[in-house]
């Protein structure tokens, strides 16, 4: 929900939307398509959309490298006490 334009899958603004449901003064037109495809912030938005999965691994490889020191030393000392 914005006032000047919106986009996504509803999208409702006061004068441009574009989304699979879109509400507004111009919804799913050509001024519409127009205005989000030469917004800076709509082209920005949409390029930080576009890697935003590849943002799990910053949460993800951390543990992961944490469990991978713990099994490794963990096989380490079994090694050294046989």
């Amino acid at each position: 929900m914005a006032w000047l334009a919106a986009h996504g899958g509803v999208a409702i603004a006061h004068n441009f939307a574009v989304g699979g449901v879109a509400l507004g003064r111009y919804a799913n037109d050509a001024p519409a398509e127009a205005f989000i495809r030469d917004s800076r912030f709509f082209q920005n938005a949409l390029a930080g959309m576009r890697y935003a999965p590849w943002l799990n691994f910053l949460w993800l490889v951390p543990p992961a490298l944490w469990w991978w020191s713990q099994q490794k030393s963990k096989r380490k000392r079994l090694n050294e006490n046989t």
